[in-house]
């Protein structure tokens, strides 16, 4: 069943917006003007370019998850330096999250899920020093509660 393209979105219109489900269209502008965007799901990013390469996030997102997407790597993500939590989902050509340190050296949580081609994601996890939780297909890679974590103070 195929729809009709939608038109692009101005979101710099949306001044207010804390949270997206976008469904990406090239088309559409301004996301990344948006100061109080703290969440964003990213849906069927498909460039022909196959890259991240300019597509536009405000640096105070905290949550990003990307679903569908094409990119080889993470090269071309912004610098998010607020990102605490990163879930990346049926992006059957990733190859690398080599650049996840640089590109949110802050992150806390991690979940990979059916990305079939990564092969780094243990060594990268090493580099993130406030990584406490990662999953790659259900399976917890790290687990370093800190020392505020109910699980500790329960033991």
């Amino acid at each position: 069943m195929n729809f009709p393209k939608r038109p692009g979105i101005e979101f710099d219109r949306l001044k207010k917006l804390d949270f997206a489900q976008w469904y990406y269209n090239a088309k559409d502008t301004g996301l990344g003007s948006l100061k109080h965007l703290r969440d964003v799901g990213l849906c069927h990013y498909n460039p022909k370019h196959k890259s991240f390469e300019g597509l536009d996030l405000p640096d105070a997102i905290v949550d990003l998850g990307i679903v569908f997407a094409n990119p080889k790597s993470l090269l071309g993500l912004p610098e998010l330096p607020r990102l605490k939590k990163f879930q990346i989902a049926r992006c059957r050509n990733l190859e690398t999250i080599g650049e996840l340190p640089r590109i949110a050296p802050n992150v806390e949580f991690i979940d990979i899920e059916s990305c079939g081609r990564l092969s780094d994601a243990p060594s990268v996890f090493r580099q993130l020093p406030k990584l406490r939780h990662a999953f790659v297909d259900n399976e917890e890679i790290v687990c370093r509660p800190d020392k505020n974590s109910r699980l500790l103070k329960r033991a």
